[in-house]
């Protein structure tokens, strides 16, 4: 296969959801152990996960996760994930990526990143040395 064309899946959608994910694989866009958890269905997230991430948990929402194809950025292919319950939305964006990619694909330039974070960790057994290595890295 041609390196460039690694985000091309001609007629993904006729594949059945396990060969999606195995052929998503074989082209080393999920690692074996993300693979495993698709095709086990292990991905879901667990209500006592959800619990610790968010207050006043009450459930955890289910919906499709489907891939945007065919991105060619700056030279470079991307299969972009995109969860959505209306059906349209996948296929459009796919098909303008194609049409975008017959004329070269997206270029993009952005300002230097102003990223703000959380992160939670939890069951630390020494509290003040993990800071002192978080801050020394």
């Amino acid at each position: 296969m041609n390196n460039s064309e690694r985000s091309r899946f001609p007629e993904f959608y006729k594949l059945s959801v396990s060969d999606r994910v195995r052929v998503i694989h074989e082209r080393g866009w999920v690692s074996a152990e993300d693979y495993q958890a698709l095709i086990s269905g292990d991905h879901t997230l667990k209500i006592h996960k959800a619990d610790k991430m968010i207050e006043n948990v009450v459930g955890v929402m289910g919906l499709p996760v489907g891939l945007g194809l065919n991105f060619l950025v700056n030279g470079r292919d991307y299969i972009v994930p995109l969860v959505v319950e209306e059906p349209s939305i996948v296929a459009a964006l796919s098909s303008a990526a194609k049409v975008v990619r017959g004329a070269g694909g997206f270029s993009v330039e952005s300002t230097e990143p102003v990223l703000i974070g959380q992160v939670q960790v939890v069951d630390v057994p020494h509290v003040a040395k993990a800071k002192a290595a978080l801050l020394q890295r």
